[in-house]
């Protein structure tokens, strides 16, 4: 196989793979072309990928190779988790509190911006950096990856071609049920909700457990 052939396959299918099991941001993505429509869903998914190219443009580039240290994930973690946990309660107190459960009622951080809401989820995900540190470095031993301007072209846009397609799934899954959200926007927020809550309990563990020898018993 040509060697210009399997970066972009690999970088799409690692990228596609790993975009399928439910997440906050496939999920999150559901939930707006849910409530909203498929269109602003689309727009949440492009400020999402995007900062995923940057990010790993930013792990490949020589020149300015981030070093990715104890301290920097030492205090991204706190960040994430503070705000999916804000996230969550956001949904659950919406839940509570809504009456005749309406799209337009819906409010994230009451942030009017669903592409800056998928620039936040995205930049604020702490495990995408030792994923693709870690699938770069397996490619790189396999001879798949090497390091010049044309295998970053191809893998990073692989990688986001790869992403946005897993999304669109749960977007196309959102915009299906789009004229019964006013009956199962309620089980929407709450799945929401969960996920996100699910999702910092999940970081807290691994922030304790990394930094703080988390045993156990």
């Amino acid at each position: 196989m040509n060697k210009y052939l399997k970066i972009p396959l690999a970088g799409f299918a690692i990228s596609f793979l790993g975009s399928l099991p439910p997440g906050t941001l496939n999920i999150t993505a559901f939930e707006i072309a849910a409530s909203q429509n498929q269109n602003q869903a689309i727009i949440f998914t492009v400020g999402a990928v995007l900062i995923e190219m940057l990010v790993i443009w930013m792990l490949l580039k020589p020149s300015g190779r981030i070093k990715v240290s104890d301290r920097f994930l030492f205090y991204l973690f706190p960040v994430t988790i503070i705000f999916l946990l804000y996230l969550a309660i956001s949904n659950f107190v919406s839940l509570a509190t809504s009456v005749g459960f309406q799209a337009e009622e819906r409010s994230f951080l009451n942030l009017k911006s669903v592409f800056f809401l998928g620039v936040l989820l995205s930049a604020l995900n702490p495990l995408q950096i030792p994923f693709w540190i870690g699938w770069t470095k397996a490619l790189r031993v396999k001879n798949i990856f090497w390091d010049g301007p044309m295998s970053y072209v191809l893998y990073i846009g692989a990688i986001g071609l790869g992403t946005f397609l897993a999304l669109a799934l749960f977007i196309l899954g959102g915009q299906q049920i789009i004229e019964s959200y006013s009956v199962y926007g309620h089980i929407i927020t709450l799945l929401l909700g969960a996920t996100y809550f699910g999702f910092a309990c999940y970081l807290t563990y691994l922030f304790f457990k990394k930094y703080f020898k988390l045993k156990i018993r």
